[in-house]
């Protein structure tokens, strides 16, 4: 039976321990890198997954659980890229609806 403190990317030893994030990060990169042709890190996948759910319009409290965040202040900074990305779309269209 897992509990909630178990690894979830475990080591292939046997051992049941994690693999550290210098590993996952190295391997994340250098795929991202080999495969998409862009150098992403967990940390930028993190912000991406992030901001997605926020322009999907997901509830701000049910990101900050996802994202692990133990205040909605930390969740905050989503809002406002999503607030921010959502005026430059709109300044493209400008007041008659029509893309400029």
């Amino acid at each position: 039976m897992s509990r909630a403190s178990d690894p979830l990317i475990r080591k292939k030893d046997g051992s049941g321990d994690a693999l550290s994030y210098y590993v996952i990060n190295r391997v994340i990169t250098r795929w991202t890198k080999r495969h998409l042709g862009v150098r992403l890190t967990p940390h930028k996948l993190r912000h991406a997954y992030g901001r997605q759910c926020m322009d999907l319009g997901v509830d701000i409290r049910i990101i900050a659980e996802a994202l692990g965040h133990e205040s909605l202040e930390s969740t905050k900074i989503y809002t406002q890229v999503s607030f921010q990305r959502t005026r430059r779309i709109a300044e493209l269209f400008g007041s008659s609806g029509k893309l400029k």
